[in-house]
């Protein structure tokens, strides 16, 4: 719904749907596969990643005070 709603209207940029996309993928991974091994710079990434998206939606959501 996201991609849906937010990203093929033009609300979001595309970069967030791929970001969005990343962070899911590797929930369900870490999940579902219980011999997963995080490695720290991907880890950063994902956090660097997902301040980045709540800045955004946070930036789109002002709109509607």
């Amino acid at each position: 719904m996201f991609g849906l709603q937010l990203v093929k209207t033009g609300k979001i940029e595309r970069e967030f749907a791929k970001i969005f996309t990343a962070e899911q993928e590797d929930r369900e991974i870490g999940d579902y596969d219980i011999d997963i091994e995080i490695v720290e710079e991907r880890a950063r990434q994902r956090v660097n990643e997902a301040e980045k998206f709540v800045q955004r939606i946070e930036k789109y959501l002002q709109a509607f005070k």
